[in-house]
Formats: C-alpha cells, structure tokens, sequence
C-alpha cells in the first residue's frame, strides 16, 4: 500500500558527523617556484603548509568555480561548450543558478558540503595572494540523502520536486550564453544525470557520497592538495555509515586526468562513459572509441564511473 503524501516543507538534513581532527589534514607541500628569465638562480624550492576547511551553506563558492575555470581549461569537454572567451558568462552562469537555488531551499543543495585547501602564512591565517584568494584546491561532496519516515513506516514523498527541476532549467535556459555549445551541454547533462543510478541503482542517493566537483589550481596539481579534500569525503563515508549501515562509500565520475589519483586512493572503475562531442552525436552515453576531426561525430569524451567501498562492505 502506497504511503501517504506529505505536504512540501523545507529539507531538515540529518545530523552532521563529528569534525574531523585537523592534524590528518593539515601538511606541507614544496612548491617549485619558477624563475624569472633574468635570473641566473636554478629553481627555488619553496614549502607552503595547507590546511582542509569546510564552508558552511549557503555561502556562494564563487572562488571555486574561478579555480574551477582555471583547472579545467584545457579540458576538451568544457571547452567545446564554453570556448575561453565565455569565462566570465559562465561564472555567471553558476552564479545565477546558486543564488537561485539557494532561495528556493532546494534539497539537493542542502546536501551539499563545499570543501578547500587553503594556504596558511606563519600567523595561520590565509595567505590570499596563493591560488584564487587563498584557495588550491575545492571539492563539493554530496552527502547521502536520509528520507523522512513517518509514524505508520511509509517512506517521505516530496510534493512538487519534479516541477522546482522544470523550473530550475528554464532558468538555466535563460542564463545561458550566447555563443555556448548548448546542444551540447544538454547532451551532457542528460547522461551525467542518468549514469549513476544506471552503475548504482535507484538508491543510490540514499547509500553513496558523491564527489559532484573537484579541482586543483594549475600551479598546485600533483602536490596532495586535491587527495586531502577526497580523503575528507572517505572519511565522512565510514563516519555516516556507522549512524547509517546503509551508507556504501563514495561515488565520483573520473576525467582521464584524475583516474590515477583516485585509483591511488582506492577507487575501482564500475563503468565508463563515452559522450560524442560531434554535433549529431549519441545522447546515450555509449559514444564509440575513435577520435574524429574537431566538432565532427566520432570525437569522443570519455570518462569513468568509480566507486570506493567502505572496508569490509561488499568485498
């Protein structure tokens, strides 16, 4: 029998997990600092100490998706939807639909949990003349969703989400650059969207934590920034799931630029996705393997679902 419908009411998340100690999540790291072409000095070394912060909701990541702008501008992907000179259209963009978002309460963005490394000076403060005001490397995770359960067992059913989703792309529709690939990003949105609960199944909101973005400057990458801001999310996966057994881990969709970190830390690839950037492309995320000329079909994006379990689940 069908469980009752509840009327609509704001999202109350469950309980955070406790803070994580900071010593596991703050380091040095040793920069190589390059020299100027009148200088006759070999490359100096230079040692930063990073620190893991957790940025409360609802304030606007906007730092992160200029770090995200720079650390995916050679991404072929991105790229072929917003072309460099759209920049500033697509900050606006993602500006536009957080701020949208957030006054409209959606759950989805409650469950978010935006994540950074900063870089401290000797007084421990930030140093914001390092990355994008301070900040190498962000993440923003989502956490599990917890449905309500009501006195006679019957399962929580959200009135109205599926129209707020209608509306939220209409709105997207209405920022939408000009000059942008948006044929293309629908293509996009509508596999990303539909893979995980083909590679997880439908509870899969319910039982994994979701790396949704993750992304290091340019200037930083390959030096244990982007691994702390992952392992936080591993960490916050074994946290849950011993208040929730139902939790399994973390999920993450993989660029080829960031499949050997994660394998490092312990991911396993569980599918891969293949998007045809042509024009007349595939929309099913099964795109072939060969690589054509620039905008024609053929020339395919791949990346990877992968899954870290927690030890001793399904292993």
């Amino acid at each position: 029998m069908a469980g009752p419908v509840l009327p609509e009411q704001p999202f109350l998340p469950p309980p955070s997990p406790p803070a994580l100690p900071p010593p596991p999540y703050s380091t040095s790291i040793s920069l190589s600092k390059p020299t100027t072409p009148t200088s006759a000095q070999p490359d100096s070394t230079k040692s930063l100490k990073i620190h893991l912060q957790t940025v409360p909701h609802p304030l606007s990541p906007l730092p992160f998706w200029t770090l995200s702008g720079l650390a995916f501008s050679t991404n072929p992907l991105q790229t072929r939807i917003f072309p460099p000179h759209l920049s500033v259209e697509l900050l606006a963009l993602q500006k536009g639909m957080w701020e949208y978002k957030s006054k409209n309460n959606l759950r989805e963005l409650e469950r978010r949990k935006f994540i950074r490394t900063v870089v401290l000076g000797d007084d421990g403060d930030t140093k914001t003349g390092e990355g994008v005001e301070g900040m190498i490397a962000g993440a923003i995770w989502n956490e599990p969703r917890t449905p309500k359960v009501g006195t006679d067992g019957a399962t929580e059913k959200v009135v109205g989400e599926k129209e707020k989703e209608e509306e939220i792309k209409k709105f997207a529709e209405s920022l939408f650059p000009a000059g942008a690939n948006k044929q293309l990003s629908d293509k996009v949105n509508k596999i990303m969207d539909a893979k995980p609960e083909e590679f997880l199944g439908k509870d899969w909101k319910q039982e994994w934590w979701y790396l949704l973005s993750l992304a290091t400057h340019p200037a930083y990458q390959r030096r244990g920034a982007a691994s702390l801001l992952v392992k936080w999310g591993q960490e916050q996966a074994i946290l849950s799931h011993k208040q929730n057994p139902k939790i399994k881990g973390c999920f993450l969709i993989a660029t080829p630029a960031g499949l050997p970190l994660y394998r490092k830390l312990g991911f396993e690839v569980i599918g891969e996705i293949g998007i045809d950037m042509g024009e007349g492309g595939r929309n099913d995320g099964e795109g072939k393997k060969e690589v054509g000329g620039e905008g024609k079909d053929g020339e395919v994006n791949v990346s990877w679902g992968m899954v870290w379990k927690i030890p001793g689940e399904g292993r």
